[in-house]
């Protein structure tokens, strides 16, 4: 034969090559063989090694143990003759996974250091030590350092964050938001809007925030940026070709965790510029003051572009004074824009042509898309508090209104706080994280759905009595309370389930008849 065929082939063996981190399948057995020319030989050493003993570590005795969810490349090394033989085998290990929900909120800067305690995580009676932290994937890197977190390499956005415990064998996962910026002072808010430079009419635009998710940390009072797309020029001209570009303005995420922004003085910029394709403003509460001169001024944005989508929020729009017109939330909804689970309120234009939500929408200006313009309402509650200057939407130009998700309640009697929602109103979106049904109005509160659930609780002096008179009665009374506040219902029935031992009149008061137990 060859050369080659005298010389000794090593061979790792194992019964199985996956194992996980949890006790009693935690570990894996390795045998080897050393043959030459089909004989079995014997070794003069042998070497055991892991390449990710973070992973999974081998002993001396080929056994290997999974600590860490990965793949971990097992080598033995075998020297015979005087000449080393190695082989290879890659053990893949698992570590299980529970889903829970964090006692808090978890919100990370990317731009920031991110503090972590286990009591954020898992409630302040846990003993818990956190040991490593993993974003998206067990099979990334370690970004907890003991006392702080690291995201400043993760995406932006909503994702899973893995938390694992001391020598639990378990991972936690847990949903979390990684954001570009928090924002907690009006004055890095204004910071992040200064300095942008507008478009103008010859289509120039800007756009910024693409891929991004900046957050509300926050109730903050902003000063309304003085830059929209089409500071120049009139909006026709900038928007009035096939080449329009839609990623204008702001075009990333804003998540407002149910805080407020409030603005004195919103002109023509309103507080993003302009909203492009792909943007998303959500769970943001905005009040706003309209300049107290000039006309087409907006709230929320200059222009809206299609694609842009708004959703769970709350906007109440004032007039600040001015004797222009063509104000209101947006000054101008171009294309297909997307808005559900809001509420508008407010008197955006007492000099008239002006719109609750907008004071135009248009289609992209076009001779190949003049019905492309579409502005899809899903769960929205228009409020207009001065119907006789102001329509919900002023001017419909060449635009299919969807409008079958609006409700319009016009009219001066009809006070913010007062505002009921028709029967027929479909809450199940505002049933989210931070937008709830109370009393007939839609407040903004980050707690859970649960909170708003009203607690009846029934009180006694004492629950056990005789049956002997002058000692067989007890008056219970009761309280229904709705998130610490006493609610009045509007009925309540008092019944005995047991009345041979115990009767209940309407009153509450209980009469003990028998020996034995009532409910």
């Amino acid at each position: 034969g060859k050369a080659s065929d005298f010389d000794p082939v090593l061979k790792i063996k194992a019964d199985f090559t996956e194992i996980s981190t949890e006790a009693g399948q935690n570990t894996v057995d390795l045998t080897y063989e050393l043959s030459r020319r089909g004989a079995a030989v014997t070794p003069e050493r042998v070497e055991w090694e892991s390449n990710a003993p973070g992973i999974a570590s081998v002993t001396q005795e080929g056994v290997v143990t999974g600590l860490r969810e990965g793949t971990a490349e097992i080598t033995l090394t075998a020297t015979y003759g005087g000449a080393e033989y190695t082989a290879t085998i890659t053990i893949t290990v698992t570590m299980p996974v529970e889903e829970i929900t964090a006692a808090s909120a978890l919100l990370f800067d990317k731009s920031a250091e991110n503090p972590l305690t286990a009591e954020q995580v898992f409630g302040a009676d846990s003993d818990i030590a956190i040991t490593e932290v993993y974003y998206n994937s067990l099979a990334s890197q370690n970004i907890y350092d003991g006392g702080t977190l690291d995201v400043s390499a993760a995406a932006a956005g909503e994702g899973q964050v893995f938390f694992v415990v001391g020598n639990d064998h378990t991972a936690y996962r847990v949903t979390a938001t990684v954001a570009t910026q928090i924002f907690y002072e009006g004055s890095e808010f204004n910071a992040w809007q200064a300095g942008r430079a507008p478009g103008n009419g010859d289509r120039t635009a800007y756009s910024y925030g693409e891929g991004e998710y900046y957050v509300l940390g926050a109730d903050i009072t902003v000063t309304s940026p003085t830059h929209e797309v089409f500071s120049s020029g009139s909006l026709g001209g900038a928007v009035s070709t096939t080449d329009t570009p839609t990623k204008i303005g702001f075009v990333g995420m804003f998540n407002g965790m149910g805080h407020t922004i409030t603005v004195n003085d919103a002109g023509k910029a309103g507080i993003f510029g302009d909203l492009g394709a792909g943007s998303v403003v959500k769970n943001l509460k905005l009040v706003a003051t309209l300049a107290a001169s000039g006309n087409q001024l907006a709230a929320l944005a200059s222009v809206a572009k299609g694609g842009a989508i708004i959703e769970n929020c709350w906007f109440e729009v004032k007039d600040g004074g001015s004797s222009g017109g063509y104000n209101g939330l947006l000054f101008s909804a171009v294309g297909s824009i997307t808005m559900r689970n809001c509420v508008v309120v407010g008197t955006p234009g007492a000099a008239g042509n002006a719109g609750l939500l907008s004071a135009y929408t248009r289609p992209e200006y076009s001779e190949a898309n003049q019905g492309d313009a579409q502005f899809t309402f899903e769960n929205v509650v228009a409020v207009s508090k001065n119907a006789a200057n102001l329509g919900w939407i002023w001017l419909e130009n060449n635009t299919d209104i969807y409008d079958t998700g609006v409700t319009v309640l016009d009219g001066s009697s009809t006070p913010v706080e007062n505002l009921k929602l028709p029967d027929d109103f479909n809450t199940s979106g505002f049933n989210s994280e931070y937008f709830y049904i109370e009393d007939g109005y839609i407040p903004m509160w980050g707690g859970a759905a649960s909170d708003f659930t009203p607690v009846l609780e029934i009180e006694a002096d004492d629950t056990e009595i005789s049956t002997q008179e002058g000692a067989n009665t007890v008056t219970l009374t009761y309280e229904l309370s709705r998130r610490g506040a006493v609610v009045t219902p509007e009925s309540v029935a008092w019944e005995s389930d047991a009345p041979g031992i115990a009767t209940v009149t309407q009153d509450g008061v209980v009469t003990g008849i028998a020996e034995g137990e009532a409910l």
